[in-house]
C-alpha cells in the first residue's frame, strides 16, 4: 500500500502568512485634519482675542494737537483637557509559551486600531454634527444633492460657504473633509467629470484633479469603518462609517502657533506616552500570569473656531 499524503506530511500553520483585518491608519480622519498642538500639562487653558475687534474700521481722521482715536480688543481664555483613551488585552504566559505564531505585533496593531476607531468616533460626534459650526448648509434645501444625475454643481456650492467664512471670519477655508459615500459620490459626478476629462488620468477622478476642482489645499476622506454589531458566540459583521452624507469646509494652518487662526486643534499629552499619540506599553501581572499589553492615548479633539467651519449635509441621497 502506497503512502497518502497525510502519512508523509503533518499540517503546521505557516509562518510567513497570516490574515488580519488591520485597517490601514490612513482610513482614519481623527489624527491628520487638525494641527497635533503638544502640551506639557493634561489640562490648561490658551488666549484667544475677540474676532469681531479685528474687523472694526475705528481708525479716525487726526487734526492737528489733537488725541488720536483710541481701540482695544477684548482677551479671554478657553481650555482643553487631554482625556486618557485606553485599552488593554492580556496575553496568558502559557499561550506565549505554547504559541508557533508571536503575538506582540498582532496585539498592538489591533489594540491601535481600537484606539483610533474611538477617536474617529469622537472626531464625528465634534466635528461632523450639526449645531458645532456657525454653519449648517442643507444641500438638500438649497441646492442639487451631488449624486444627482444631472444639475449639481459641488463647485459652487464649496465657494458659495468659502464666500461665507472668509465675509465672516477674515480667511478663506483650505480644507475639505468628506464623508467616504460623498467622495465616492464625487467620483461620478457629472460636472466634475466634465470639468477635468481633458485634464490629468483621461477624466479619471483623482484626489489632485479635486483640489484643483474645489480650490482647496487638503482633502481628507473618512474612510475607516466600524463594526455596530454586538459581540456574539456567532459573530456577526455589521459595517457601518462614522459619518455620511456631509462635508466639511475649514480653515486649518499649516502649523498651531500664537496669533494663529484653526478651526481645530488637537491637543495631545505625550508626558505619559513617550511622546506618541498613541502608545503601547507592555508589563507583566503576576497574579493572573499574563503579559498585559496596554494603548492609551492622551487627546483633546478640539473645535476652536466655529466660524472657520461650515458643514454640508444631506449632500447626497
Amino acid at each position: 500500500m502506497n503512502p497518502i499524503y497525510s502519512d508523509v506530511h503533518i499540517d503546521a500553520a505557516l509562518s510567513n502568512v497570516s490574515t488580519a483585518y488591520m485597517q490601514d491608519v490612513n482610513d482614519f480622519a481623527a489624527l491628520k485634519v487638525f494641527p497635533v498642538v503638544n502640551v506639557d500639562k493634561q489640562t490648561n487653558k490658551y488666549w484667544k482675542f475677540n474676532k469681531e475687534d479685528w474687523f472694526r474700521d475705528t481708525a479716525q481722521l487726526r487734526a492737528p494737537a489733537t488725541e488720536s482715536a483710541g481701540s482695544g480688543m477684548e482677551l479671554s481664555t478657553d481650555s482643553y483637557a487631554c482625556d486618557n483613551y485606553a485599552l488593554h488585552s492580556d496575553l496568558p504566559w502559557e499561550v506565549a509559551r505554547n504559541a508557533d505564531l508571536d503575538m506582540t505585533r498582532p496585539i498592538a496593531e489591533f489594540l491601535t486600531r481600537k484606539i483610533l476607531i474611538r477617536l474617529e468616533t469622537e472626531f464625528a460626534a465634534n466635528y461632523m454634527a450639526l449645531t458645532k459650526w456657525d454653519t449648517d448648509y442643507d444641500i438638500n434645501a438649497s441646492s442639487t444633492k451631488w449624486d444627482a444625475a444631472t444639475g449639481s454643481n459641488p463647485s459652487k456650492d464649496i465657494q458659495t460657504q468659502k464666500t461665507a467664512v472668509k465675509l465672516a471670519t477674515g480667511f478663506e477655508p483650505n480644507t475639505l473633509v468628506l464623508t467616504a459615500d460623498v467622495y465616492g459620490a464625487l467620483k461620478d459626478n457629472s460636472d466634475i467629470i466634465e470639468r477635468i476629462k481633458y485634464v490629468g488620468a483621461g477624466g479619471i477622478v483623482e484626489d489632485a484633479r479635486l483640489k484643483e476642482y474645489f480650490g482647496v489645499k487638503n482633502i481628507f476622506v473618512m474612510a475607516a469603518t466600524k463594526n455596530t454589531a454586538a459581540k456574539k458566540k456567532t459573530d456577526v459583521m455589521t459595517g457601518a462609517w462614522f459619518a455620511t452624507k456631509k462635508a466639511l469646509l475649514c480653515y486649518v494652518p499649516d502649523a498651531p502657533g500664537l496669533l494663529t487662526p484653526a478651526a481645530g486643534y488637537t491637543f495631545s499629552w505625550g508626558a505619559m506616552t513617550g511622546g506618541a499619540q498613541i502608545a503601547t506599553r507592555n508589563f507583566e501581572i503576576d497574579t493572573l500570569m499574563a503579559t498585559r499589553y496596554e494603548n492609551n492615548a492622551f487627546v483633546d479633539q478640539k473645535l476652536v473656531g466655529a466660524g472657520l467651519g461650515a458643514l454640508m449635509y444631506n449632500v447626497i441621497t
